[in-house]
């Protein structure tokens, strides 16, 4: 994930014109194959064309430099979700959570000044996490797995970063009433390899089911 690669997605990102970008971690790769990649700064830029734009971190930008990552990504004007929410329009906003293999994610916390009859987007970098997610909220978005990146079965089981198995490994995951969607990412994390596990900028489109809330997003 060069420079020049992500300055081509966040071109073609921005032929979306999307109502919202939700950038869900794991910006740089903190492997040593990852050397020689796109820096935090270099990609804070990049990402910070995009309009509407809203971040977690992910567990190799913790891993990679810290605080580092957040730190370009508020520098160059995104915000960057820790355990709350911001109000995005009338009736819906974007929560965000900590990274849960670095920091303390905490859905209550994040939901704290959410209204209780908006509706509520979550984002959080790890999939693993959407057990604990309140039945308020209407959709959960992750990423983390790479759709298991070198997805070969029982093999991809071996590495996936999961206490689940292929539980979480998406896209579209529907339990108890609540749903979740679980992107495949754009990137490596060690070896510069997919197999079966196709690099992805999903497009969602929600539409609210109660009067009054039948617009598109």
């Amino acid at each position: 994930m060069t420079r020049s690669r992500v300055t081509a997605i966040v071109d073609r990102v921005l032929a979306l014109d999307a109502d919202l970008n939700l950038l869900l971690g794991d910006y740089i790769d903190s492997t040593w194959l990852g050397d020689g990649r796109a820096r935090s700064r270099d990609v804070a830029r990049e990402l910070a064309r995009l309009p509407r734009a809203l971040a977690v971190l992910g567990n190799h930008d913790w891993r990679g430099g810290g605080p580092a990552m957040g730190w370009a990504l508020r520098d160059a004007g995104v915000p960057v979700l820790e355990n709350e929410a911001v109000r995005v329009r009338d009736g819906l906003w974007v929560a965000g959570l900590a990274d849960s293999r670095h920091r303390h994610p905490d859905p209550q916390a994040a939901l704290r000044d959410v209204p209780q009859d908006d509706a509520v987007l979550m984002m959080c970098h790890d999939p693993d996490v959407f057990p604990e997610i309140p039945e308020r909220v209407s959709l959960t978005v992750s990423g983390h797995l790479h759709r298991g990146q070198v997805n070969v079965p029982k093999l991809r089981r071996v590495v996936l970063p999961t206490r689940y198995g292929d539980r979480y490994l998406g896209p579209h995951v529907v339990e108890d009433g609540r749903h979740m969607f679980v992107s495949a990412g754009l990137g490596t994390a060690g070896l510069p390899l997919r197999l079966r596990a196709l690099p992805e900028v999903p497009v969602l489109r929600l539409r609210g089911s109660a009067p009054g809330l039948q617009k598109t997003l």
